[in-house]
């Protein structure tokens, strides 16, 4: 049921694929902490990391072009979401010099206008969860800014599944066989 009412907020932009190039890819900020100990992949949670892994995609489909990372911190963290997915994308081979980091954005609109500040109207390709995107389009062309839509993170399945797969996690799968809980 979920899936059939997010599929078509999420099918609202494709896949980027397109031939136009750009100078940046702008990665929103999303679910984050910052543990060095962990591999630095781990510290990206929930929609994080599937915007990173794609926006390192667009990143190496346009030579030459710069990733913007946005994102404030959490009260609780000692980097932002903005720095932990640089520090991310840097430990999957991306130079540090085509890194920007935009660390004082609270929220997508912030985000917006805070990327209108870094590179005025040069054309990027702007990624997000895909249930995310239209949302921020919205920011983003109110700002006065024409980004080219890059989903990443779909969630609504359409293909067939095993059991264990249509699972959230094992964990609320144990939590609902507790007695009383079923």
């Amino acid at each position: 049921m979920a899936d059939s009412l997010l599929k078509p907020i999420e099918d609202t932009y494709p896949t980027w694929r397109g031939e136009q190039p750009v100078n940046y890819v702008v990665v929103l900020g999303g679910g984050y902490t910052w543990n060095p100990e962990w591999a630095p992949s781990s510290n990206l949670i929930n929609n994080s990391l599937p915007r990173l892994t794609e926006g390192i995609r667009l990143w190496q489909a346009n030579p030459g072009s710069k990733m913007i990372f946005t994102g404030a911190a959490a009260k609780t963290n000692p980097v932002s979401t903005a720095e932990a997915g640089a520090r991310v994308a840097e430990s999957l081979g991306v130079p540090r010099s085509d890194i920007i980091v935009l660390d004082r954005p609270k929220d997508t609109e912030e985000e917006a206008l805070a990327v209108k500040r870094a590179i005025g109207d040069a054309p990027f390709l702007l990624v997000t969860s895909a249930s995310h995107l239209p949302r921020a389009m919205i920011f983003f062309r109110h700002a006065g800014l024409d980004p080219l839509p890059a989903p990443a993170n779909q969630l609504a399945v359409t293909s067939p599944l095993n059991p264990w797969e249509r699972a959230h996690s094992f964990s609320s799968v144990a939590d609902a066989q507790r007695p009383g809980r079923l």
